[in-house]
């Protein structure tokens, strides 16, 4: 169905961040009908910029995605949707596809990648500065916070190591406990010998300059002077598409995905900071890796869409978790 017909596309993208537009990219090259659908505004939208992406770094991440955008409509063989989804339903060959709008199409294989939804600490103060001196990536935004005051807060005994990391960037850096109970003497330990202080107050608001963070003000009148604090929130998956048809999720929420990007529900796939390997402890949470899963679910949606034409035998397992002899 390499140009689409009136049974519907090879594959429908949900999602147009980088993950998406990436995925549709490489069907769109591989000549694969291919619907994408927006989801809404990418996690990112609140900063000033991507960083780490080779020949993009710097970019502002709305022009980013809207030069990908422009070239992926530029393939005759991708549609790109002017309505969200609303639901998605089915099986292989016969998935369907609801927009906002009421249209309704079918897709043989399906990419998630919707993304997932921080849910910020509700700390006075600290919206307005997210994805600008508040944020969560040492990666992403360290760099432009490098050798400044910085701060951390912890939510989790994980976030010890968001600290340790802060010591590669500047040499003051404090934990916030924010009336939260003591790390583990192990975990201070290793705070303190890598010159890391700790403040247990609870956090009254944060204090700023235009878009730029100055203090960190506690519920009992003391302040700390910051040019950045980092947090790690919690997040939920942005979309609903995942769990209602049923993909496998790991601990924390994220779709598990195997090495190829599939979800356990055959001809699923979730690309981005949606979905990762039960091997890798943490999200990519960067761009660029979110690329490159969008571009390997495409590669492999298309890999298996040829083999499901020809007849030939899958030469890997046929989903998460299944059996390589049985593929």
């Amino acid at each position: 169905m390499a140009n689409g017909d009136a049974t519907g596309f090879d594959a429908c993208v949900v999602g147009a961040g980088m993950a998406g537009l990436s995925a549709a990219l490489l069907l769109g090259r591989a000549r694969r009908a291919t619907l994408v659908a927006d989801a809404g505004t990418g996690r990112n939208a609140a900063a000033r910029a991507v960083h780490g992406v080779i020949g993009h770094d710097g970019t502002p991440p709305e022009r980013l995605r809207a030069l990908a955008g422009q070239q992926v409509a530029g393939y005759p063989d991708v549609t790109m949707a002017g309505s969200p989804v609303t639901q998605v339903a089915g099986k292989p060959d016969a998935f369907e596809i609801t927009l906002a709008d009421g249209q309704c199409h079918r897709a043989r294989r399906v990419v998630l990648a919707t993304g997932i939804a921080d849910e910020l600490p509700p700390i006075d103060g600290l919206r307005p500065l997210w994805g600008r001196t508040v944020v969560h990536c040492p990666y992403c935004h360290g760099w432009e916070l490098r050798d400044q005051p910085l701060a951390f807060l912890i939510l989790r005994p994980a976030d010890v190591f968001l600290g340790l990391k802060l010591t590669h960037l500047s040499s003051d850096v404090v934990g916030l406990l924010n009336g939260t109970p003591d790390p583990p003497p192990a975990q201070q330990e290793m705070l303190r010998e890598a010159g890391i202080t700790l403040r247990a107050e609870p956090i009254a608001r944060l204090a700023d300059d235009g878009d730029r963070l100055r203090q960190v003000i506690f519920t009992g009148g003391t302040y700390l002077d910051r040019a950045g604090l980092f947090v790690h929130p919690p997040a939920r998956q942005a979309a609903p598409f995942a769990a209602s048809l049923g993909c496998d999720m790991l601990p924390d929420g994220i779709v598990a995905v195997d090495d190829l990007g599939r979800t356990s529900v055959p001809g699923v796939y979730a690309a981005g900071d949606m979905g990762r390997r039960a091997a890798m402890p943490i999200p990519g949470q960067l761009v660029a890796v979110a690329a490159a899963a969008g571009t390997l679910a495409a590669v492999a949606a298309d890999q298996e869409l040829l083999l499901a034409d020809t007849g030939a035998p899958l030469p890997w397992p046929a989903s998460v978790g299944s059996d390589p002899e049985s593929g």
